[in-house]
């Protein structure tokens, strides 16, 4: 099934699919088409999802999430027309920034009390 005829089950379907779409393409070079098609997506969320959550499922959860992850996509396309970069990726239908991993690093083996000898080493 081609991402052009995706039909989803229910909103949360429909959120999870437009996250990783946008996951794609938000850092790609923006383009007029880039914009046309981000246009596209917050056009479908406002006129399709918001709507069928709020009227259909009576899902006021995933209709404030879909408001959310809408009013991010705004957000997205001002920073990026400021020629801006938005840092990070989309999840839980908003941008988060990268997070950097910290690894574990071992600590030094401490020595035990220090060894007092009584006479000369040998």
């Amino acid at each position: 099934m081609t991402a052009a005829n995706y039909q989803p089950r229910d909103t949360k379907d429909a959120l999870r699919h437009l996250q990783t779409l946008v996951n794609q393409y938000y850092r790609a070079p923006l383009t007029a088409d880039l914009l046309a098609y981000n246009q596209k997506q917050i056009t479908y969320l406002q006129e399709n999802v918001i709507p069928y959550a709020q009227q259909v499922e009576h899902n006021l959860q995933r209709q404030q999430e879909a408001q959310l992850m809408m009013q991010e996509l705004q957000r997205w396309q001002v920073l990026r027309l400021q020629g801006h970069n938005v840092a990070g990726k989309m999840r839980h239908f908003r941008f988060q920034a990268a997070t950097v991993t910290k690894y574990r690093t071992p600590k030094p083996k401490r020595q035990s009390l220090p060894h007092y000898h009584t006479g000369p080493r040998h």
